[in-house]
């Protein structure tokens, strides 16, 4: 993990001389979700939900934070439906979301769709704000489809009463990562 960040973090030192934030949270959205996709593989491979669980509840928060710190920027999760309550999204994000969404339905590739845009937080201040999609995939049915398991459902039930994030299909907006950019100028 170290080294990725390592290398994107040059990756993105070279895109900030050319101003290009796109690229920056192009590749804070892509060494978060390739981090969590690994540690999650592994995880369910081993045939350990709990600890695939775990991934989601505690490693996530602690990668987010340490790409977030490496790359000088701020990324995360976010979703219209929320497991976790912490990664509720803001005004700008629940409109982004539903903007990929109705984007998604209309039939274009996750893949090559974001939602950016430059945002006021004060009148002195602006900061970039960008969404890459998190699409559904055969993976993630295991603790978000329907049915689920009855020992996951146990376990998702005891940590998330109040979670939101279940019955999704493969190829639904998941959610998305969330990628914040201060003290730049448009």
């Amino acid at each position: 993990m170290r080294w990725m960040t390592i290398l994107l973090s040059a990756l993105m030192t070279s895109a900030t001389w050319g101003a290009d934030l796109e690229l920056q949270a192009q590749a804070a959205s892509m060494t978060l979700g390739k981090a969590l996709k690994t540690r999650l593989l592994k995880a369910l491979e081993a045939g350990d939900v709990a600890g695939a669980v775990a991934v989601c509840r505690e490693e996530a928060p602690a990668l987010a934070d340490a790409i977030s710190r490496d790359l000088g920027l701020s990324v995360g999760r976010t979703s219209l439906r929320v497991r976790n309550p912490y990664n509720q999204p803001d005004a700008w994000e629940k409109a982004g979301l539903l903007s990929l969404q109705q984007r998604l339905t209309e039939g274009e590739d996750a893949a090559a769709i974001a939602h950016s845009e430059w945002v006021e937080k004060s009148p002195e201040e602006k900061e970039f704000r960008y969404l890459k999609p998190i699409v559904t995939e055969p993976l993630c049915l295991t603790c978000h489809g329907d049915p689920i398991a009855p020992d996951v459902a146990k376990v998702l039930g005891e940590l998330y009463p109040e979670d939101q994030a279940i019955g999704y299909t493969p190829g639904e907006l998941r959610g998305a990562f969330t990628v914040r950019i201060s003290g730049a100028e448009p």
